[in-house]
């Protein structure tokens, strides 16, 4: 969803953490972004959804489901820029699909975009994905700040590899 304010997005996986927002968002620039705060995050809640682990992942994947308490939390971020967006999506690759959903902030409705699983339900492990246990376990591997090198072996089983394309194709 565009505002005034730039694109907002609701994030319930490793784009929650700041640092890993900033690499995937800011790419080589992230230490320049941590000083300056420009895009804005509050905690929301995604009804009608649930988390799972991708099997092998240090990520996770949300799907559509039906019943009364099926929420997942996460952050709805604003302020985020076209090049920012571009670089989720090429980041977000074709496992996911951005669409638009409606999140809870403090208790009222906000229409926003996330990035929904397409890649089959048979690749999730049936466990909720952890954002403290990534935080603890993972969290390193992905907030590097070498991480962009696709040489590198990275918790994003590669994905930052395909950002250098979309820092060259903005010069």
């Amino acid at each position: 969803m565009t505002t005034d304010e730039g694109q907002s997005l609701f994030f319930y996986g490793t784009l929650m953490h700041p640092a890993v927002l900033r690499r995937v968002v800011y790419g080589p620039n992230a230490h320049v972004a941590a000083q300056v705060q420009i895009e804005k995050s509050v905690p929301a809640v995604l009804p009608d959804h649930a988390r799972y682990r991708v099997r092998g992942c240090d990520y996770p994947a949300v799907i559509p489901v039906k019943g009364p308490s099926r929420t997942v939390l996460g952050t709805l971020t604003t302020n985020l820029s076209p090049l920012a967006v571009q670089r989720l999506d090429v980041f977000e690759g074709d496992e996911y699909q951005r669409t638009p959903v409606t999140v809870m902030v403090g208790g009222k409705p906000v229409q926003t975009d996330t990035y929904i699983w397409i890649a089959g339900e048979d690749k999730l492990e049936q466990r909720e994905w952890d954002f403290e246990e990534f935080t603890q376990e993972r969290l390193r591997g992905w907030a590097d700040p070498g991480f962009e090198q696709a040489d590198q072996v990275d918790g994003t089983g590669g994905r930052a590899a395909h950002l250098q394309d979309v820092e060259r194709s903005a010069v």
